[in-house]
């Protein structure tokens, strides 16, 4: 099975078969795809698939991000996306077998990755209707859930 230990070794044999600019565009623009799915994952924003498109392709800039449902600015999206951007760029040195993997290292990339997300959305069932309503609940930047991890959607699936 899969181990992350394996990881630096699958992508040694991966960067053997590109040259060095094909590999430098290739990771370029799998940075800026995995940052948008991670932000869309965590609910941070919603971006839809011509901008999502867009950004990929041409890089992140906050003229093409649309003000979000949610209330963030298309420059406070941008933040969000050049945040992850990095932290993705930080773990190739987990990758390339020059950083260990750490409960410190981990919590640092989380820190690093919420930078700009202060807050993020929990449903629950108001006592007084039966009705789900959405919440806000402060993130813990760096450290690990104190809370049970059994989310709720909006229409009251866990």
């Amino acid at each position: 099975p899969w181990q992350p230990s394996t990881l630096p070794e699958v992508f040694a044999e991966f960067r053997k078969h590109l040259d060095a600019d094909s590999l430098r565009a290739f990771m370029e623009r799998s940075a800026r795809e995995w940052s948008i799915e991670t932000g869309q994952i965590e609910g941070a924003f919603d971006l839809d698939r011509g901008v999502t498109t867009t950004l990929i392709e041409e890089g992140f800039n906050a003229s093409l991000i649309n003000p979000q449902a949610n209330g963030l600015s298309p420059e406070h999206v941008h933040a969000i996306l050049m945040d992850t951007k990095d932290v993705l760029n930080s773990l190739f040195d987990f990758v390339k077998g020059q950083q260990p993997l750490t409960q410190y290292y981990i919590r640092t990339l989380h820190e690093a990755l919420m930078r700009n997300v202060n807050f993020y959305y929990v449903y629950q069932r108001d006592p007084a209707t039966g009705e789900m309503i959405r919440g806000q609940a402060e993130l813990q930047k760096g450290s690990y859930k104190e809370n049970a991890n059994n989310p709720q959607r909006e229409d009251g699936s866990v």
